[in-house]
């Protein structure tokens, strides 16, 4: 899976024999300044999203805590159990990245994060979920959020299918429940992130 998408991300920049070279449609700027996300465009922002530093280390950490208490049960120990576990963690947000690719290229849903433009916490926080919910397409209209859906199911069958015990359906639903809840965590962190950067900007710059 993980494969897939560094194929994608090659094809995308260009660098495959034949493929016309395209790499400037994918610079974080050419991304928020398109209208409408190409395939490729979308295929790029997917694979930042799963190349990120912030992820490797979410990746160690969650994966060092679930061996301490050894949950999922795992028959390895030692750092075989901790590679398998960091395995198992990429391959489950790789599935669900490409769920959310898929189905959001399909169903036309922007994935980019649009800030709510609403003041007060309570007001900005609800906004911010409500866009797991409801998505505003590439033309601008709201639909029915498929995109957060098909990645949850995705990710959470993968993570239960990675495992040789914790493997049944009910795992699995379990999961993707997880998962999904997981994207209103990351709306609000995108909604409330430039406030928290400036306040630790405003608290070095009070130190200095």
């Amino acid at each position: 899976m993980i494969g897939q998408f560094l194929v994608l991300h090659i094809e995308a920049q260009g660098l495959l024999p034949g493929t016309p070279s395209s790499s400037s449609n994918c610079e974080p700027s050419e991304l928020r300044a398109s209208h409408e996300l190409t395939f490729r465009q979308r295929a790029c922002y997917y694979t930042e999203r799963l190349l990120r530093r912030s992820l490797a280390l979410r990746a160690a950490v969650f994966s060092s805590f679930d061996l301490m208490r050894n949950s999922p049960r795992q028959q390895a120990d030692g750092l075989g159990d901790f590679g398998s576990r960091v395995s198992i963690f990429y391959a489950t947000h790789a599935a669900e990245n490409t769920g959310q690719l898929l189905a959001g290229y399909l169903h036309r849903e922007d994935p980019r994060p649009h800030p709510s433009e609403q003041t007060g916490f309570w007001r900005r926080a609800k906004s911010a979920m409500r866009n797991v919910v409801i998505n505003q397409t590439d033309d601008g209209d709201m639909r029915a959020a498929l995109a957060p859906i098909a990645g949850a199911f995705a990710a959470g069958f993968t993570g239960a299918a990675c495992y040789h015990r914790h493997n049944r359906v009910t795992e699995g639903l379990l999961w993707s429940g997880g998962a999904y809840g997981g994207n209103f965590g990351v709306a609000l962190w995108n909604e409330f992130r430039p406030d928290i950067r400036n306040f630790f900007s405003r608290l070095r710059n009070h130190r200095n």
